[in-house]
């Protein structure tokens, strides 16, 4: 009798752990179904915002970062910028690893390799020959980095250490 306990015991233990393992796999399903939905909803208004965001970082944050007094208004306009074309570009970068690689593959880049789906994105537009794609990435990727090296480069100024 003792030993039927035991094998129900190790049973039940096995099972639950099929359970969770199946819940995880259902709620990584879910994510990755929910933020293809927001992103595929929001998209767009962040494209705008980030057309809006370049033209105001051109025109009035960038001459904004010369004199020294307005440098941290600069730098806190900068890292707002940044914030918003990351979103977008992690947006994109999901939903172009979804269309063209799969719900696999978004997997993959967020839980696996841990290297998001930003980089799988551009690959996949690589390999599916979408330049525009590519480059719409790209684009971002070298605006929300350089935007956060020139936001840490003035805020190095503000505060007076020495730069370089």
């Amino acid at each position: 009798m003792r030993r039927f306990y035991e094998v129900m015991q190790s049973l039940s233990v096995t099972m639950l752990g099929c359970v969770i393992f199946i819940a995880i796999i259902f709620l990584v399903a879910l994510f990755i179904r929910g933020a293809a939905w927001v992103s595929a909803k929001f998209l767009s208004w962040f494209a705008f915002l980030s057309v809006i965001t370049l033209v105001l970082v051109v025109f009035i944050v960038l001459p904004l970062a010369i004199p020294k007094e307005t440098r941290e208004i600069a730098s806190m306009a900068l890292r707002i910028a940044s914030h918003i074309w990351g979103i977008t570009l992690w947006m994109e970068g999901l939903l172009y690893t979804l269309r063209l690689w799969g719900p696999t593959a978004v997997f993959i880049g967020l839980f696996v390799l841990g290297i998001g789906v930003v980089p799988m994105g551009m690959v996949a537009t690589i390999i599916k020959g979408k330049w525009l794609h590519f480059g719409e990435l790209l684009f971002l990727a070298i605006l929300t980095l350089g935007s956060r090296i020139v936001d840490t480069y003035l805020s190095e100024t503000v505060r007076g250490e020495e730069v370089l």
